[in-house]
């Protein structure tokens, strides 16, 4: 008898799992909007808008200055991963780069996390280059014209 018992409620426990698990993956379209990467020295923003632009706006205070970049995107739902095209990389290890600076021409690889239980989506750097930091979804609007951009390439 206490082995038909044990057989439904791990039966049960199965489907509680597998239905938790379903939705675990973002969608493309959960995608866009504004995320906010803040280190102690300085805070990245990117707005990832449902046409594959986005623009990125980094803000170092200590040498008072402000970039800008304007790219697209694309989506890789098979690893759930944001491809930027350009971008500029404030943080190596948790700490200011030296080259943060430099536009990074190469594709820049995010992957799109997207929390258990409350949905929330969020995109995650390799921690080598965010020390464990990751941008936060604060806003679902995604008006990349909010980023002025005068020029796609920084003046040193």
């Amino acid at each position: 008898m206490f082995y038909s018992i044990k057989r439904p409620i791990r039966s049960a426990m199965l489907i509680i799992v597998f239905a938790a698990g379903c939705g675990l993956l973002a969608r493309e379209e959960q995608v866009p909007g504004t995320y906010v990467l803040q280190y102690p020295f300085g805070t990245e923003t990117l707005i990832l808008a449902a046409d594959h632009t986005f623009a990125q706006e980094v803000v170092v205070p200590a040498d008072n200055r402000t970039l800008r970049i304007r790219g697209t995107w694309s989506f890789q739902a098979e690893a759930v991963n944001l491809v930027l095209d350009r971008c500029f990389v404030l943080g190596r290890g948790g700490k200011l780069s030296p080259i943060y600076s430099k536009l990074q021409t190469s594709d820049t690889v995010l992957t799109v996390s997207k929390q258990l239980f409350t949905g929330k989506i969020g995109l995650v750097h390799d921690h080598m280059v965010s020390g464990g930091r990751d941008y936060k979804k604060v806003s679902s609007e995604a008006d990349t014209s909010k980023i002025p951009v005068d020029d796609v390439s920084p003046k040193n």
